[in-house]
């Protein structure tokens, strides 16, 4: 319940003589400050003197000339006398000449139009929505900019109208059509990916619905703690009413996201802890406790959509990584919807009952033809889609560590480099053998780790060999690499007796699982972890974006049979 909407109840003999009580109460309090400023006659010349040569230094007008009184009685704006301070008096409103407070450029003399309000935030949204998106922000910039610009333009208002459930999914629809119209989120991605932190796989965005929960949470606590006589009176007939109230419209806030309130005048508790008098304190905890709860709430409605949760149940919170790197807003859309697999594949269209042929792979053939399967199990995609975003994340890590040990140079950039087969990079520190074929002398197959990196002081060799699976065969698909090169490990140790030789698996899945263990992978070369850090991140963000251009190359037509 908005806090205008709560002041406006203040008719009763109760109220009135309180008003009386402390207008005399402030007028004494005022008359002894002024009584101290006098004493003092120097001191007060030289603030003056220090305001009026502010006032010619900066063209500005400071101290009361420049304020103007407004008189509300019971809602209604009335004339006043003005408020005299010192030599000055403060100018009054007068609504019998047309002078009128104004709210978002409304004239208020009798209340606040609540209908005129709400049009004139749809028209403002719209309007700074249409702004940002012509910016050509990346993704998380642009929710950056969405939730400062653009959310604050309703909350604005929150304090002093009561929005209905109707109004503000208007709102957040005007927000999400504008995202649609630009391609910045998909017609069929779910809500809770769009509304959840980016940490669990997100985008971020603040929900209108939620900013006008938090604001009744924050007047609750502003009512509760202030020693203002008047509010108190306010707060006292909220607790007492026995319909629609501030303190019961909270109550079911919490209550829908399973956590226990109790409110009455002379305190509040919230799951066995009791709220202080400190309101800044009990809003942050209050709040922190709402948004908690709305993420556990959204990841539980988000489990039950089986086919866009999937994926995303499958990974882990370092799965997210690539969604903190900078890439345009259209892209992240396009990932999300993919690993949704909220796309036109023909199984998608199958089970919706849409007419298809048949629900085979239109590559291969073989294989009903779903996300999955055209990420990373058709035969077909693996000589060369695969392969290609296969190298492309593995020619970045193999520069960056060519980088920092000075064998390539500086000024170059990552796609820059060509890295052929058997391809040698080589210097006192570190050798690097890219595609390199190793001839087996105990068995008849030859193997070709994708990077070998000798390490001449730490006398240590790395065999890197990666793979881009799905999120669900990622171990599977790291087990398979150390059983295939653990004899020619063997044979080297034989070789070499003095160096260490290590198969290293570096396994990240196509939609971005498995970071853990890829950074990790990287740290055996890479001994800064902030360093590793970011090449695991951009590896990851490398593979989630060539995934989609995978798929979207083979939904189009691009590849064909």
């Amino acid at each position: 319940m908005p806090i205008g909407m709560l002041m406006n109840e203040s008719e009763d003999t109760e109220w009135e003589s309180l008003e009386e009580r402390n207008t005399n109460k402030t007028h004494s309090l005022f008359m002894d400050d002024l009584k101290l400023y006098q004493e003092d006659e120097e001191s007060l010349e030289l603030v003056h003197d220090t305001i009026v040569q502010a006032s010619f230094d900066t063209g500005a007008r400071y101290g009361v000339k420049k304020c103007a009184e407004v008189v509300f009685r019971k809602g209604v704006m009335v004339k006043g006398n003005g408020l005299s301070i010192m030599e000055d008096r403060m100018k009054s409103l007068d609504p019998d000449n047309g002078d009128y407070y104004k709210f978002l450029g409304l004239e208020q003399a009798n209340g606040i139009d609540r209908h005129q309000v709400y049009k004139i935030v749809k028209e403002k949204v719209k309007e700074r929505m249409q702004n940002i998106v012509t910016y050509e922000l990346h993704d998380k910039n642009l929710i950056n900019a969405i939730n400062t610009r653009v959310i604050p333009v309703i909350t604005y208002g929150m304090n002093v109208i009561k929005y209905t459930k109707e109004e503000l999914t208007s709102l957040e629809m005007i927000i999400k059509k504008c995202l649609r119209e630009k391609k910045m989120h998909s017609l069929q991605g779910s809500d809770e990916r769009l509304y959840l932190p980016r940490k669990v796989g997100g985008r971020g965005l603040k929900s209108v619905k939620d900013a006008y929960e938090e604001t009744k949470i924050r007047i609750l606590c502003y009512l509760f703690c202030s020693q203002n006589p008047w509010l108190s009176i306010v707060w006292k007939r909220e607790i007492e009413k026995n319909h629609i109230s501030l303190s019961k419209e909270v109550s079911k806030t919490f209550e829908n996201i399973d956590v226990n309130i109790s409110i009455s005048l002379d305190k509040i508790t919230i799951e066995e802890a009791e709220l202080s008098q400190n309101y800044k304190k009990n809003n942050k905890m209050l709040k922190t406790i709402y948004q908690k709860g709305k993420i556990e709430q959204r990841k539980a409605s988000y489990k039950q959509k089986q086919m866009q949760s999937e994926i995303w149940s499958m990974q882990t919170l370092d799965s997210f990584n690539w969604l903190q790197i900078a890439l345009n807003p259209e892209k992240t859309s396009s990932i999300i919807q993919m690993c949704e697999q909220m796309v036109e594949t023909r199984y998608w269209k199958k089970i919706r009952g849409l007419q298809v042929e048949n629900d085979r792979c239109r590559v291969c053939g073989k294989f009903v033809e779903n996300v999955q399967h055209i990420l990373a199990g058709c035969e077909k995609l693996a000589g060369v889609e695969y392969l290609k975003r296969h190298n492309k994340a593995l020619s970045l890590f193999a520069f960056e560590v060519g980088r920092l040990n000075k064998v390539i140079d500086e000024g170059k950039k990552w796609y820059d480099i060509k890295w052929e087969d058997n391809k040698i990079l080589e210097n006192q520190e570190i050798k690097l053998m890219w595609d390199f074929q190793y001839h087996g002398r105990k068995e008849n197959v030859n193997r070709r780790p994708d990077l070998t990196v000798e390490l001449k002081r730490r006398k240590t060799i790395l065999l890197y060999d990666m793979a881009c699976p799905m999120e669900i065969n990622i171990e599977k698909k790291r087990n398979e690499k150390l059983s295939k090169y653990r004899q020619i490990a063997f044979e080297i140790r034989e070789k070499r007796k003095d160096h260490r030789v290590e198969i290293v698996p570096l396994i990240i899945g196509c939609c971005g699982g498995g970071f853990k263990n890829a950074l990790a992978a990287i740290n055996k070369t890479i001994e800064n972890e902030k360093q590793s850090f970011k090449i695991t991140r951009e590896i990851q963000k490398i593979i989630v974006n060539e995934s989609e251009s995978i798929l979207r190359k083979v939904l189009s037509g691009l590849i064909q049979a």
